[in-house]
């Protein structure tokens, strides 16, 4: 009967959301400018010996998918480059051995032998290299160890680049360092040189952070530079949607947190018990992101703390109630209006009923007058699909409509533009449901560091929270603290899809899966554990303080 129960959701509730398959077909039909990234990453190390800019890695891309993939058609330019002729001069047969030996330094950490030297040598004077192509020339001949450091090299640029602008759209206002001219390209030289075949050497996320903050941030505007929490960063206006298990409810409302920690603000509830809710008390917060009440309100439980995630525009909670456990997520808002234009794009969703073991999670595709279509999977495999219209306000309270979609459903977008968490219920259940927008791009260095961890159980009264530390390798370890004050050691590791989603090898289950979001400060996942319990797991990447 209850398998039945969750078939009629997967015909079109809120709960089976998301995607467009033909979305899919028709983005895989052409490649698209990312496909190239790590192309045009590897011209950066070759010709420039440093990590790509976001906007070059752009421009570059899109260069060679408009010529159908032929990469022969940008490297003339970069041959041809003032900062590549600072570097190599004008290539002649007078000159080629010595160019040769500084490009095996710059891409193996080594001299070329003399075989290696008399091949590029003849080959240049017979002509069949040329002064464009003799960097590509020797890239496109790399073989063992060699081979290893130019996919360590390009590993730890990816990163590089990808924490510059973590959406690498290369939207300027989006970055988080500026990164131009003459002293940051050397600096992204040297950070380039300490990286071999030995995959040790491969810093991960928070040491190219760390490095940046040093070497590349010297404009006092830039993020970067200030990455440890303070009360202002808890400062302004936040939405709550938070649910209880095992029972079937919900809790939202907004915030108002002033710069001295006091906060204020309304908590409507989905029973009817009592369904409004008046907040007051303080909060404080540690340079690492965690917030606690320091004057509790007598509606917030002493157990109440959240991990803000370094984008500094979300925030997890787990806490204790009388009979339940709840998990609220608070969504900081921006400043400047919302529009559909914020919507529209690729999502991936993660919901978790409250009431009955399930969870379901799938990729949805919002165009940009609103309207979506999604597939999903639910937590026995079985498949939905729905579609519909979106509509978000000036403030980012998004509504939606479509067939068998629950009215009471609300939805909230984060500072970011890139989290949305949502709330609904019917007459057993209820709901939590959080999207995550696509990156153009992931890599597995978008992991690496420290982690917070929240999660929540449905059905039965039951949180974990702890910290993970994460390797640029995806390897981890942590400790994890259960509702009931039980510590428990957890090691394994995270892989990253170049699509954004993460799988783990010791997740307890092969239906962990997770999906981060496009400023990579943000995962949600859900999963089932052994004993059939379904759980949703948020991380959130905490900062990396200033030195």
């Amino acid at each position: 009967m209850k398998r039945n129960s969750y078939s009629i959701k997967l015909i079109g509730c809120v709960y089976c959301l998301f995607l467009l398959a033909f979305f899919s077909f028709q983005s895989n039909a052409y490649p698209a400018p990312s496909d190239y990234f790590d192309n045009v990453q590897k011209i950066f190390i070759g010709y420039y010996q440093r990590p790509a800019a976001p906007a070059g890695l752009n421009y570059w891309s899109g260069r060679i998918s408009d010529s159908g993939g032929d990469q022969y058609a940008v490297i003339e330019a970069f041959a041809n480059s003032p900062e590549s002729q600072g570097l190599y001069s004008q290539i002649t047969s007078a000159n080629i051995r010595s160019v040769v030996t500084t490009i095996f330094q710059a891409l193996f950490n080594r001299i070329p032998g003399q075989a290696g030297l008399d091949y590029y040598e003849n080959g240049f004077n017979e002509g069949r290299f040329t002064p464009a192509t003799i960097m590509l020339n020797v890239l496109d001949g790399a073989t063992g160890t060699d081979l290893q450091s130019v996919n360590n090299k390009l590993a730890a640029s990816g990163t590089f680049t990808g924490i510059i602008n973590p959406e690498l759209d290369g939207f300027v206002p989006n970055f988080q360092v500026t990164y131009s001219g003459e002293p940051d390209a050397t600096a992204g030289r040297n950070f380039l040189k300490s990286v071999t075949s030995d995959p040790a050497t491969i810093p991960d996320r928070d040491e190219i952070t760390e490095y940046m903050q040093d070497y590349i941030a010297i404009i006092p505007s830039d993020p970067i530079v200030n990455q440890g929490m303070s009360l202002a960063d808890l400062s302004g206006v936040w939405e709550i949607n938070s649910m209880n298990s095992p029972s079937p409810d919900w809790q939202r409302g907004s915030l108002t947190i002033l710069p001295n920690g006091s906060f204020s603000g309304w908590l409507y509830q989905s029973n009817e018990l009592e369904p409004l809710l008046w907040l007051s008390g303080t909060m404080s917060i540690t340079p690492d992101g965690i917030i606690t009440v320091t004057v509790p309100d007598p509606e917030i439980p002493l157990s109440f703390q959240c991990s803000m995630d370094s984008g500094k525009s979300v925030a997890v909670c787990t806490f204790t109630l009388e009979f339940d456990v709840s998990m609220a997520i608070f969504t900081r808002k921006a400043a400047t209006s919302y529009s559909l234009a914020d919507l529209s794009g690729m999502w991936e969703m993660n919901s978790l009923m409250s009431s009955s073991f399930w969870w379901e999670r799938g990729p949805v595709t919002i165009g940009p007058d609103g309207s979506f279509s999604a597939t999903s999977t639910g937590s026995d495999g079985s498949p939905g699909s729905a579609s519909g219209t979106m509509s978000i306000t000036y403030d980012g309270i998004i509504s939606v409509t479509g067939a068998d979609i629950p009215l009471n459903l609300r939805c909230v977008m984060d500072s970011g533009k890139s989290v949305v968490a949502c709330t609904s219920s019917d007459e057993d259940d209820a709901g939590m449901m959080v999207f995550t927008k696509k990156a153009v791009r992931y890599y597995q260095g978008d992991m690496s560091g420290m982690w917070e961890m929240n999660s929540l159980r449905s059905l039965i009264p039951w949180w974990e929270k702890g910290s993970l530390a994460i390797g640029s390798d995806g390897s981890f370890t942590g400790m994890v603290s259960g509702k009931d004050g039980s510590l428990l050691p957890v090691s394994g590791t995270f892989s990253v899809a170049p699509d954004g989603i993460i799988s783990a090898t010791a997740a307890g289950t092969s239906s962990f899966k997770c999906a981060m979001d496009s400023g990579k400060t943000v995962a949600v996942c859900t999963l089932t554990e052994l004993e059939g319990y379904t759980d949703m797991m948020i991380l959130t990447k905490r900062p990396v303080p200033y030195p």
